[in-house]
């Protein structure tokens, strides 16, 4: 069974009066539960459950904890601990959990406060929130509770005792899933197993694919710059409508296993040329500042400056193109178009001095080498 609740909802104090005896960390600041625990819980039928104490939700940024995520998907039984009005966050996690599959159960702690009535409505609120009824169990985690005691003269005395842990409708709520099929719990748990093997083998295709595509920009950003260095005279759209920023729409395509037909290619890349003119003198202007920077530089070659523009167009576009890829699946034109234009202009000032510095390079060893750099 895996524990979920948000931080300090009573999740370990739980554990703890299931299990009386057991050492855990129970404390009144958030996020005491860093790590999985486990525990052994033995119902009165004589089941033994494994008891998974689990990072509280929403901890950090608003997302469940991949460890917890696929803790849920192992599990046979989810157990949801929550009190009081449940918030937006809350109702989310639970959405989310009910969408991995396993059997749900809400613990409802600070039973005390309810009615049998009110206990009934927050049913009712629960099943029109997430979209399924789900098993409430009331609870009574335990804890500490203040008391005062009045005598007769008046005299008041304060004391701290513990509050009577009440767990009874979550035992015999576990026990009736215990006691159902054990088929039908394996058949679940192993689909969930199955399921949590498949995400991660695509997190680990998609993380291979994105590593892949970096390298396929980068060596044609590379490609591009060395080809405006040996090109007789300086082009202002040749490279983009050319063979080399086809082959590289065709690479990650290729990658990303996304059919895509030549004459869309084609359209797209006019498409960008069109609207790199727009930007284009802007970027040579950058560039030619950015040389400055370099010693003994004198005067800039219009290939030189011409080689890094086109390094930057290159890394821009490719990782449009990339992008656009991975989220859709598709070569969408407009998307990928707006991602190239805010790639142009992000970071670029210290994508133009590295790739500056790559070209000024590349420059000084045709000059020492006494031939033309290409």
């Amino acid at each position: 069974m895996a524990v979920f609740g948000e931080i300090s909802a009573g999740k370990s104090s739980l554990i703890r009066s299931l299990l009386p005896g057991t050492e855990i960390a129970v404390d009144v600041r958030g996020g005491t539960t860093r790590s999985v625990n486990y525990y052994i819980w033995t119902s009165s039928a004589g089941d033994r459950l494994i008891l998974a104490d689990l990072p509280g939700l929403n901890e950090a940024d608003g997302t469940m904890d991949p460890l917890a995520r696929d803790e849920a998907l192992r599990a046979h039984v989810v157990l949801y601990v929550c009190e009081g009005d449940l918030t937006r966050d809350q109702y989310q996690a639970l959405r989310t959990l009910v969408d991995l599959g396993s059997p749900l159960i809400v613990a409802l702690n600070k039973m005390d406060r309810y009615t049998r009535r009110e206990l009934e409505l927050v049913r009712e609120r629960l099943a029109e929130r997430v979209g399924e009824r789900l098993e409430v169990a009331p609870v009574q985690c335990g804890g500490m509770e203040e008391v005062t005691r009045i005598y007769h003269d008046g005299r008041e005395e304060t004391s701290v005792r513990e509050r009577p842990a009440q767990t009874d409708e979550l035992r015999r709520a576990l026990q009736r899933y215990l006691d159902s099929d054990p088929q039908v719990l394996d058949a679940l748990r192993d689909t969930a197993v199955f399921v949590l093997a498949q995400q991660k083998l695509d997190t680990a295709v998609a993380q291979h694919r994105r590593e892949k595509a970096d390298a396929i920009v980068q060596g044609y950003s590379r490609k591009a710059v060395f080809g405006a260095l040996a090109a007789v005279s300086p082009g202002t759209d040749v490279l983009i409508q050319g063979y080399l920023g086809f082959n590289l729409m065709k690479e990650l395509c290729a990658l990303y296993e996304v059919p895509a037909r030549e004459v869309d290619m084609q359209r797209f890349l006019d498409l960008a040329g069109n609207q790199l003119k727009r930007s284009l003198n802007l970027l040579l202007a950058l560039v030619g500042n950015v040389f400055k920077a370099f010693p003994g530089m004198g005067t800039v070659v219009g290939g030189m400056m011409h080689a890094v523009v086109y390094g930057l167009i290159f890394e821009s576009l490719g990782k449009a193109v990339a992008r656009s890829l991975e989220s859709r699946g598709d070569l969408a034109s407009g998307p990928a178009l707006r991602m190239f234009e805010d790639n142009l202009s992000e970071d670029l000032e210290a994508r133009a001095k590295r790739l500056a510095q790559l070209v000024w390079a590349r420059q000084r060893e045709g000059d020492s080498a006494g031939t033309p750099p290409g």
